[in-house]
């Protein structure tokens, strides 16, 4: 029997053939570079001008030096600008990157960890930084010069940060600077006032550097009184006039027109003596 004769019928037909996989194969691989150089394509038009611009900038303007491109369009701007010339930029640092989808400027990295500025001291009048209630701790609370021109400097204990504000109450008796130096202008007694826009602290400063009237005198300038102990009077000597009596905090201390003292509660308050001429400051502490 001739060996090439199909013994079946059904050797002949194409459908029991094994399928040829040459074909497929190509086909196959033609697909995966089509989606690569597409996705490649897709990458260029959606990083493109941003990965130039980075280029651009690490190469210190070289790349548009060598090609005479200068800056980078965006899409949507019409053809690049080119310049004819091989001169680089004199100054790259001026030519940012930008952010294709909003166009805006990419900050510079020193933007992001530049230190933030240290905040101003809260400037306030001396009314208002009396009004703010006490917190501040000052290394003292009372004390006296008695040399014009004399200085003596008051410092903000722990617990407080700053920036700090100080205020003299009259700056023609005591003035004071931004680091709590006060120094004796001219006789008298005034409260200085440290404060950093939300608490405050107070120190008295007594000027003993002369007198308008060298003959007046209190009693006492500074006294200590409680509630239970009540009134204590205070007197001037050696003025002939009518005398005005006032309290710079009455409901720590009250004054009549004599000059009678009422401790009213825990605090401190000056009480000023005051003529035609001239006037004291009695302090009067009132513990709790």
């Amino acid at each position: 029997m001739d060996e090439n004769y199909p013994r079946y019928p059904e050797d002949n037909d194409p459908r029991r053939q094994p399928p040829k996989r040459g074909g497929s194969a190509l086909i196959t691989l033609l697909l995966v570079l089509i989606i690569l150089l597409l996705s490649a394509i897709l990458i260029y038009l959606r990083y493109g001008d941003l990965m130039m611009n980075r280029l651009y900038q690490f190469t210190d303007g070289k790349i548009g030096a060598e090609t005479g491109v200068t800056s980078l369009p965006r899409r949507g701007d019409g053809p690049a600008a080119v310049e004819d010339t091989d001169t680089p930029p004199e100054d790259t640092d001026e030519l940012p990157g930008v952010d294709t989808e909003s166009g805006d400027a990419i900050p510079d990295e020193d933007e992001f960890f530049a230190p933030e500025p240290e905040p101003e001291p809260v400037v306030l009048d001396y009314a208002a930084a009396r009004a703010l209630p006490d917190g501040i701790e000052l290394s003292t609370h009372d004390f006296t010069l008695r040399t014009l021109g004399e200085s003596a400097t008051v410092r903000v204990k722990g617990g407080s940060t700053g920036p700090f504000t100080w205020i003299s109450e009259n700056p023609s008796v005591a003035s004071v600077d931004e680091n709590g130096k006060i120094t004796a202008v001219s006789h008298g007694t005034v409260n200085v006032i440290v404060t950093d826009g939300v608490r405050k602290g107070l120190c008295v400063a007594r000027m003993i550097t002369g007198s308008t009237s060298t003959a007046a005198k209190l009693n006492t300038t500074d006294f200590t009184r409680t509630v239970e102990e009540g009134e204590y009077q205070l007197k001037v000597s050696g003025v002939d006039g009518p005398i005005t009596w006032t309290s710079e905090n009455p409901s720590v201390a009250s004054v009549d027109e004599n000059g009678l003292v009422i401790p009213l509660s825990k605090g401190q308050a000056r009480i000023r003596a005051a003529w035609d001429g001239g006037y004291l400051i009695c302090v009067v502490r009132v513990p709790g």
